[in-house]
């Protein structure tokens, strides 16, 4: 593929090296020279301006897209580039949950269902391969959030079931139900704080 070896004539080495320079440069465009199949291009790029909800800033931006087309593989390795894109995608929701209980991205980041809806649209005016890896990315998504320690889930079921086997002692009926409306109303409150994340965004 092609490879971008400077930008302004400053040599670009990494991704991230990449990104910096047009986050933070107040130059207007850019001088960007690439390789090209052994042949040197250059060409001057204008980045846009676009609202970052993680930063609650204004960031410059280029888009790189490279053509999309179908790919054939045999079927074990299909299996196993699943498993792999399913792990990192796994691996980035945990990192991103971890960086807003830390604080390190805004609790604003955090989208509802305007935004899955919004979302969704744009993914869709792409193609359908978009659309359904948007999908697969929100299944696997709630597919982690189902195994959180929330007593009205799945994880918090278990949680349940661990805390009574430890006691050797189920809960009362009353204790049970008490735990799964204190659930009921943190997932209530949850997608009533993304809801309104999306309004005011």
């Amino acid at each position: 593929g092609d490879k971008i070896l400077k930008i302004n004539g400053a040599e670009i080495k990494t991704w991230n090296g990449l990104v910096d320079i047009i986050r933070h440069s107040k130059e207007k465009s850019f001088l960007f020279e690439w390789q090209h199949n052994g042949e040197i291009k250059t060409a001057n790029i204008t980045p846009i301006s676009v609202y970052d909800p993680i930063t609650e800033d204004t960031i410059r931006q280029i888009s790189v897209l490279k053509p999309q087309g179908r790919i054939y593989l045999p079927s074990l390795q299909i299996l196993v580039l699943s498993i792999k894109r399913t792990h990192a995608i796994i691996i980035l929701t945990l990192n991103t949950f971890y960086q807003l209980i830390t604080g390190k991205i805004s609790r604003k980041a955090l989208g509802g269902p305007i935004a899955i809806a919004k979302l969704s649209g744009e993914s869709a005016q792409w193609g359908v391969e978009f659309l359904l890896g948007l999908l697969i990315i929100i299944s696997i998504n709630l597919g982690l959030i189902n195994l959180f320690p929330i007593p009205a889930i799945d994880g918090g079921q278990i949680v349940i079931s661990l805390i009574e086997t430890i006691r050797r002692k189920r809960f009362s009926r009353k204790t049970r139900i008490i735990i799964q409306q204190i659930g009921y109303a943190l997932i209530l409150l949850l997608i009533i704080f993304v809801t309104f994340n999306d309004i005011t965004r």
